[in-house]
């Protein structure tokens, strides 16, 4: 079972859940949805080549589904900054809960083709 750094027992003799963060030589970033430019999956450009060719669009579950994702630049910039800076852990690396839903992310890609 992972655990996340707030559910883990800070190990004896730790001062503090910084320096036990610190102490830890892993950063694991647990993504949820990642988008963006080389998206190696192919969901988002099939999404946008879909919508380009216009007619009705089937999507997948209800139009206010929530939605997690992070653009992967996003998830490179903080990966990058995080292990530069020694910080250790495991981290949910989403966005927060009812950012969007499945209606606002077809909707922009409907409003960018």
């Amino acid at each position: 079972m992972l655990r996340t750094a707030t559910t883990t027992r800070r190990p004896d003799g730790a001062a503090s859940w910084r320096h036990w963060r610190r102490s830890v030589r892993a950063l694991i970033a647990r993504a949820g949805l990642i988008l963006g430019p080389y998206e190696i999956v192919g969901r988002m450009p099939w999404w946008l080549r879909r919508i380009e060719r216009g007619g009705d669009v089937l999507a997948p579950g209800p139009p206010d589904q929530p939605l997690q994702y992070i653009d992967c630049r996003d998830l490179a910039e903080w990966m990058l900054r995080a292990a530069d800076d020694g910080v250790g852990g495991i981290f949910n690396t989403v966005s927060r809960p009812g950012h969007a839903t499945m209606a606002s992310l077809l909707g922009a890609a409907k409003a960018a083709t």
